[in-house]
């Protein structure tokens, strides 16, 4: 960690740890029982084969070191869609506040006489405040795949909790076939959308395979659909309402081939952080726990008001030792608003300066910074809540030698307003 310090030279700063630490276990499946889940089926096409349990995982290398999964099997085809449900009842990600859910899952080729077949079978995925879901609408955040369709697809539930049949919306958000044979890890990020009208929205990211940086699958949904309420338990009392239910679905659908008969969905490491976006690994490959670290100072902030002449808001900070750091600098205004807080600086300007009193860089608008592509990625890195899009919150993302440097925001024309001032460490 080559950031040693970091204060303001006006205001204080508080600090931030490492995110990883937040991750609360629900289920790794390691006890051989699934006493935190209910097991449901759908009255139209059950059949008494559709189940639920704990094997080993079907990776071969995560089986031999003791790996345990849980599977579901949809049971025989039906002419009309018959679905099974396993709940569980997660740590809540409570309406005014953000968090992240964090699972992996797995679908199996099939192979009949010595050929190989994609497995014939639907799933989803989602949280929810209802026990016992059901119906799409009665889900927030859900995402799934369509055999017929050949598709990934995103849900956000009922947009309008007091009107459960409303329209519900969904996006192709992968145009390629399912990954077999391979564990893919998903996040669910979810965030208020709209605090004065309780809404949420979310973000999914995915990644296929053991390693490598998660992939945004999911954005925040900007179009007709965009935002879901978090229904609470029975009596829509929005005042208290929360994200704590989560399921896992499959369907056989209207299949009629005979390797339906042997698809299976698998999946494990279900973890909540309710504490904002952590796009960390819970668990390593082979769902072994990983191995724990010390706290260690990745990011500091301040939120206040930024006004004009000698009254700027600035951001000072040190990098020590003798290699460059790479550094994220982020000053948050219109995004900021969307969290609830009033007077937000509509247009802010960040510039960034050596101790000596050189100007380095400045930028208005993070999405016309030269490196803007990268920006997402860095800033999930370190667990940053993302900037919406086309926003005119300003951003550096830049690589600075040992030294001392400030971060000054001003208002675009000599406008004033509430801005949050960030600085991160990005792991080099």
């Amino acid at each position: 960690m080559k950031i040693r310090t970091l204060a303001t030279l006006t205001l204080p700063l508080c600090l931030a740890l490492d995110v990883q630490a937040q991750w609360q276990k629900f289920d790794d499946f390691q006890g051989g029982n699934l006493n935190k889940w209910t097991f449901t089926q759908s009255d139209v096409g059950t059949t008494a084969d559709s189940s639920v349990e704990i094997v080993n995982d079907p990776d071969t290398a995560a089986a031999a070191a003791g790996n345990k999964v849980m599977r579901m099997n949809p049971g025989s085809p039906y002419a009309s869609d018959h679905r099974s449900r396993l709940i569980g009842r997660v740590p809540p990600i409570n309406y005014g506040t953000t968090g992240t859910l964090f699972f992996r899952w797995y679908t199996a080729t099939v192979t009949i006489n010595g050929t190989k077949f994609a497995p014939e079978i639907d799933m989803v995925v989602g949280m929810s405040a209802v026990d016992i879901p059901t119906q799409y609408n009665e889900y927030g955040p859900l995402t799934g795949f369509d055999v017929g369709e050949q598709q990934y697809r995103a849900y956000n539930g009922d947009a309008n909790p007091l009107i459960p049949a409303s329209v519900i919306g969904f996006q192709n958000i992968l145009a390629n076939n399912r990954p077999n044979d391979t564990w893919v890890s998903q996040w669910f990020y979810v965030r208020n959308l709209d605090v004065a009208n309780q809404r949420q929205d979310y973000q999914v990211y995915n990644r296929v395979g053991a390693t490598g940086t998660p992939v945004l699958v999911y954005p925040f949904d900007a179009g007709e659909f965009a935002g879901f309420r978090a229904k609470p338990d029975g009596d829509l009392d929005r005042a208290n309402a929360h994200l704590d239910v989560f399921a896992f679905t499959n369907s056989a659908g209207t299949i009629a081939v005979p390797q339906a008969l042997d698809a299976a969905y698998y999946a494990d490491d279900v973890y909540v952080n309710q504490n904002g976006l952590n796009l960390s690994d819970p668990v390593a490959p082979g769902g072994t726990p990983v191995p724990s670290t010390a706290p260690k100072l990745v990011n500091i902030a301040t939120r206040g008001e930024v006004l004009t002449g000698d009254k700027i808001l600035i951001a000072g900070f040190t990098i020590s030792g003798s290699s460059p750091q790479q550094v994220l600098i982020r000053a948050v205004g219109p995004t900021l608003g969307g969290f609830g807080v009033a007077g937000t600086l509509q247009a802010p300007v960040l510039t960034l300066f050596t101790s000596a009193g050189a100007q380095l860089n400045t930028n208005t608008r993070w999405g016309t910074a030269t490196n803007a592509a990268s920006i997402p990625a860095a800033a999930a890195s370190v667990g940053a809540f993302p900037l919406t899009a086309g926003s005119a919150d300003s951003c550096l993302l830049v690589t600075l030698p040992p030294g001392g440097y400030s971060a000054q925001v001003s208002g675009a024309g000599g406008t004033t307003g509430v801005v949050l001032a960030e600085v991160y460490s990005i792991s080099q």
